[in-house]
């Protein structure tokens, strides 16, 4: 952590390179091969991005920290309990469980959802990963907008502070309707994300 000069904090992660790029870098290259030679992205891969993306943003959605946490840093953390019936694959390992650590509290277990809040292409970069049908494993990354739990609307200044929040960490057109009109529902849920969908 580091203590910027107006009192806010920052957190710093270095994660793994993704030499991919970012899924909206693949859709603008697309778009521009689309124009000289008929090149489009074929439907399997949107499928199985779209997929993808989905299952990384319901693991963060349904998140139970069930590890020991006296493992923590070690090689034997499984973050995923399959024993619960939750389907998780390979491609949702890495970008799940970095966001498990900066919401992890060392003793405790969370069992509210982690919301993005800030799903977009840009956000999804992507990594070569032979294991996968499209050679590319998607990763959500920028979880700088994300929140643990949900946010209550039932009053006037709680509804101000969710909107300080809102415009100055998510982007405007990626957000879900209730976080335009904070009047629309009681609490700001899980739900924003899926509407980013």
């Amino acid at each position: 952590f580091d203590v910027m000069s107006n009192g806010t904090s920052a957190c710093l992660l270095l994660l793994e390179y993704c030499e991919g790029g970012s899924l909206m870098d693949v859709v603008m290259a697309t778009r521009k091969d689309n124009n000289s030679n008929n090149k489009k992205l074929p439907e399997f891969d949107i499928l199985e991005f779209i997929s993808q993306i989905s299952e990384a943003v319901y693991y963060l959605h349904t998140f139970h920290d069930d590890t020991d946490t006296s493992t923590l840093g070690g090689d034997s953390i499984d973050p995923f309990n399959v024993q619960q019936g939750i389907k998780v694959d390979m491609h949702v390992r890495s970008s799940p469980y970095k966001a498990s650590a900066i919401f992890r509290r060392v003793g405790q277990h969370y069992r509210n959802p982690i919301v993005h809040r800030d799903l977009k292409l840009e956000n999804v970069l992507l990594k070569e990963d032979d294991r996968m049908p499209t050679g590319w494993r998607c990763l959500l990354c920028d979880f700088g907008s994300a929140i643990e739990g949900r946010v209550s609307l039932r009053d006037a200044e709680q509804r101000r502070r969710a909107g300080d929040v809102i415009r100055s960490s998510t982007t405007q057109m990626y957000r879900a309707p209730e976080m335009v009109d904070l009047h629309l529902v009681p609490e700001l849920t899980e739900r924003t994300d899926v509407w980013a969908l």
